[in-house]
């Protein structure tokens, strides 16, 4: 998978960033978002803060990133997964790596 930043199927590519409190570490949270990423198409990183909490940068078509924080909410509805700054033009991040 190797979507870029900008226009891709003429949809305007987004990054979003989200924090996940609650059961979210030492349980594959990162791990799932890694895949469930791959399926919707969207690019990004997972990684595990200090205060016990995950961060995740999402790049893709906003109804990719859409599907993906629905999904890995489906997967861990114990996770509460939220915005945490505003909608952003895609850098082209390519893949999802997990810090």
């Amino acid at each position: 998978m190797k979507p870029r930043g900008g226009q891709a199927g003429g949809a305007p590519r987004i990054r979003r960033h989200y924090r996940a409190e609650g059961e979210v570490q030492g349980v594959g949270f990162r791990w799932t978002a890694r895949r469930l990423a791959e399926e919707c198409g969207v690019c990004g990183l997972a990684e595990n803060a200090y205060d016990g909490t995950v961060r995740l940068v999402a790049e893709g078509r906003p109804e990719e990133v859409r599907r993906f924080v629905m999904l890995l909410g489906m997967q861990f509805p114990e996770a509460d997964i939220a915005e945490s700054g505003p909608e952003e033009r895609a850098r082209g991040l390519e893949g999802f790596e997990i810090r």
